[in-house]
């Protein structure tokens, strides 16, 4: 990935493409060749998800854990999504 912007906004736009279904962290680090990035690892993985939270402030709960999986993206009715 060229910037860690476009890291989470890749993982954002796939989570939003698997609406309410858990995506493992192995199944997220498959998409790393979506940006040309070496597979990453489950902490890396995290970081992400981390950073796309604190960008999304006062939504956080649209990305939810699935713990010992990975993560879901969960509709909110304050957030519309256009793809």
């Amino acid at each position: 990935f060229p910037s860690h912007d476009n890291k989470e906004f890749e993982l954002l736009a796939y989570l939003v493409e698997n609406e309410g279904r858990n995506v493992s962290r192995s199944e997220i680090a498959s998409i790393s060749d979506r940006c040309g990035e070496p597979t990453p690892n489950d902490r890396t993985i995290d970081v992400h998800v981390r950073r796309l939270r604190a960008k999304i402030a006062g939504y956080e709960d649209i990305v939810r854990t699935a713990r010992g999986i990975g993560y879901r993206f969960d509709r909110h009715p304050d957030v519309l999504i256009e793809l």
